[in-house]
């Protein structure tokens, strides 16, 4: 499994995509922590639907509520009837690129061996082959 932040990588560069509360929460807490203390996400409308979590089976359901007095909203299940999803589950965040890009810039700033390690890891991840934007030659960074 990809670490949490390959993932945001990963979707950086996707329009209007989001990341859920239950993908969020499969994350290891102390880097879930990290990555919203940095700004890297930021929250979104909440979601109208939500995956089922009760039975098993991979469906998504629209999420109603009842009332307007704060309760968690409920979901169709067509194999267990009515199930109720908390309002947390609903939550949604983006990618906010300018967040990854000044982390990577201060890191850089820091110590020009960290390019390397920038490019190396948008490398795997993204499947890339960096070039130099002067000679277009491909960049080898040092492992």
């Amino acid at each position: 499994m990809r670490s949490p932040l390959d993932q945001i990588w990963l979707r950086a560069g996707l329009r209007d995509h989001v990341i859920g509360y239950d993908e969020t929460r499969q994350w290891p807490k102390d880097k879930r922590e990290r990555i919203f203390a940095l700004g890297i996400l930021r929250r979104r409308e909440d979601a109208e639907a939500v995956q089922c979590d009760a039975c098993g089976e991979p469906h998504t359901e629209e999420v109603i509520y009842p009332g307007d007095d704060g309760a968690d909203g409920l979901i169709s299940c067509p194999r267990l009837g009515v199930v109720r999803v908390p309002r947390e589950r609903r939550q949604q965040w983006e990618v906010v690129a300018a967040g990854l890009n000044e982390r990577a810039g201060f890191g850089v700033e820091i110590s020009p061996a960290y390019c390397d390690v920038i490019l190396r890891r948008l490398q795997e991840s993204l499947k890339l082959t960096p070039v130099h934007a002067v000679t277009g030659e491909p960049f080898q960074s040092n492992p």
